[in-house]
């Protein structure tokens, strides 16, 4: 994109703001479509692609967490009815580890998918995306089975990341 050149130069794509002779790679920004808004032109179809890989993505990150907080409890469940002594415990709990950081990414791949497709929303006018991919709190992480302080099977509430 021949106009991304004027902010390749420019102090605010060097991070930390300091614009040396001899950039290095890992200091340079990229201005992807999303990060680009509307501080410069850039092509409507390469904005079209970046929001449909953002969708995609967001969508996958949910069913990632979705499928990482079945396994934890999961092995949760197992470990309380079938696992006894110290070793297989600390086996059990390096596993949950595992799944915690699946959690993690999984988490931080949606929210900054979110952001990109909040940044491309406005600027192609997409709209009925919303009520799908909304912003997740940490209190939307947790099971479809678990009970908030106040709710009973009747009047539970399921939560929107089991609902996409």
């Amino acid at each position: 994109m021949p106009s991304l050149t004027a902010l390749h130069v420019s102090k605010s794509s060097v991070s930390g703001g300091i614009a040396t002779a001899v950039a290095t790679p890992e200091t340079i920004k990229l201005w992807l479509p999303s990060q680009i808004g509307k501080t410069a032109p850039c092509d409507t179809c390469l904005q079209t692609i970046k929001w449909k890989l953002q969708y995609v993505q967001a969508h996958n990150a949910l069913h990632s967490l979705c499928s990482n907080l079945c396994a934890q409890t999961a092995i949760l469940k197992y470990k309380d009815c079938n696992l006894r002594g110290q070793g297989v415990n600390m086996r059990a709990w390096n596993t949950l580890k595992a799944v915690e950081a699946r959690l993690e990414a999984a988490t931080s791949t949606y929210e900054h998918a979110h952001k990109a497709l909040m940044v491309l929303a406005s600027l192609l006018n997409q709209t009925g995306w919303h009520p799908s991919l909304w912003p997740l709190n940490q209190a939307d992480i947790r099971l479809m089975t678990d009970l908030l302080w106040g709710e009973s099977e009747g009047t539970r509430k399921l939560f929107w990341i089991w609902n996409m």
